[in-house]
């Protein structure tokens, strides 16, 4: 659970276990957590283009950009050969850490939008948000250069995206059903 995604399980389950114990509703209290949680990642993605984790593939984009000595990607950078260790920076890298920054932004104004006009269909700001994260992470994924595990062709993530999108969109088409029959 060292990734995001283990994370976002674990928030879930106890998510879960605090709706059953106060007798909350559980697609409510999720639509209030997936409304904020992009602009808490974005700012967690803000930590990691600091440190310099979770970056990008070299490239020599007019974006791109070096981390210093000591870096993660300086160390993958010495270690793959591509450059020595007394080197001041890394290759260029994308800065896939701000691009997922501020694609949860965007994600974020979409769900500010979607939660106030959800009406009666609770579970639909979760399963948008699941969708809409899943999409952004899935795409960000293929610009990754940092090591990763991999599910045959697929990052790890990549592979998690496709469940959390196929969750998300069971979120959304449920809370419909449920808005219709009240209506």
């Amino acid at each position: 659970g060292l990734m995001f995604y283990g994370g976002l399980a674990g928030a879930v389950l106890a998510l879960a276990l605090y709706a059953r114990a106060t007798r909350d509703s559980f697609p409510g209290l999720a639509d209030l957590v997936a409304a904020v949680l992009p602009l808490g990642h974005a700012f967690g993605r803000l930590g990691c283009f600091m440190h310099g984790c979770c970056y990008g593939r070299i490239s020599h984009a007019a974006c791109a950009v070096r981390f210093p000595r000591h870096s993660p990607a300086w160390y993958d950078h010495v270690e793959g050969g591509l450059i020595a260790e007394t080197a001041a920076r890394s290759l260029p890298v994308l800065p896939t850490q701000l691009m997922e920054a501020a694609g949860n932004l965007l994600l974020f104004a979409l769900l500010v939008r979607v939660y106030r006009r959800r009406g009666d269909r609770p579970g639909t700001v979760a399963g948008v948000y699941c969708m809409g994260y899943a999409a952004l992470r899935f795409t960000v994924e293929a610009f990754r250069g940092d090591p990763r595990m991999a599910v045959g062709t697929l990052s790890i993530s990549q592979a998690a995206s496709l469940g959390v999108a196929l969750f998300g969109l069971a979120l959304v088409l449920r809370a419909r059903k449920q808005g219709a029959e009240s209506a």
